[in-house]
């Protein structure tokens, strides 16, 4: 499970590995996200549109998933790819600009621009408790996006009781991975790889070079006695 949660001001995610995914905790969090993200979802194109001028066919883009739930994600892809937006003034200086996804993503639905929802998360240290109670491993996904350069606040996060750190991901750089390996260590907690796939990264890339190959199997042995789990 993958965990949006709040700490200090801060939007973190927090993995979660080995859990029971059957588990109430589970089903009454996942029940109030949806509840909270299908309302956002209106609202989310309602402000896009007062922000660019561009009018969205919200019953095509909620069509396209299975929860009902139209994200950012989707609005700035169907505003960049459908051919009757091509001409609206607002999106020509995304246009043929390698980064364009996000960039319309960073202008207009990052924390405190004009079409940022806000969403009540859980704590983080009420999402630790939810996956450490139903036997499951918090795994903190990609610090670099949500804390920077903040090794300090790190350490503190690490301290509430995650049990390991993303260290492989495509979101860090070979600066970052040192970084976050030394803390890991400092902490005693988890390594883990994970390539951060959401729509517009290349799917697998963890930039865990192969120099990294004897760090990640060591910690691969580790996770698996921890989890008491036979892999075949």
């Amino acid at each position: 499970i993958s965990m949006t949660c709040l700490y200090k001001g801060h939007e973190l995610k927090v993995l979660g590995y080995g859990i029971d995914y059957k588990n109430h905790l589970f089903i009454q969090l996942e029940n109030e996200h949806l509840k909270q993200q299908r309302s956002a979802s209106k609202e989310r194109i309602e402000k896009f549109k007062e922000a660019t001028g561009i009018d969205l066919n919200f019953s095509k883009l909620v069509n396209q998933t299975n929860s009902g739930i139209v994200t950012a994600e989707m609005i700035v892809k169907e505003a960049l790819t459908n051919p009757l937006y091509e001409d609206v003034e607002v999106l020509k200086k995304y246009r043929n600009v390698e980064n364009a996804y996000d960039m319309i993503y960073a202008d207009y639905f990052l924390k405190d621009k004009s079409c940022y929802i806000q969403i009540e998360y859980p704590t983080l240290i009420e999402a630790i408790e939810s996956i450490q109670t139903t036997n499951g491993l918090a795994v903190l996904a990609y610090p670099k996006n949500f804390i920077g350069d903040d090794i300090e606040l790190l350490k503190e996060i690490i301290g509430c009781g995650i049990d390991g750190i993303e260290v492989f991901s495509s979101n860090h750089n070979d600066s970052d991975t040192k970084r976050y390996l030394e803390v890991a260590k400092e902490m005693n907690c988890f390594v883990s790889v994970g390539s951060g796939y959401c729509g517009n990264d290349e799917i697998g890339n963890t930039n865990a070079t192969d120099k990294f190959e004897k760090v990640i199997e060591f910690e691969y042995l580790i996770y698996t006695n921890r989890l008491n789990v036979t892999y075949n």
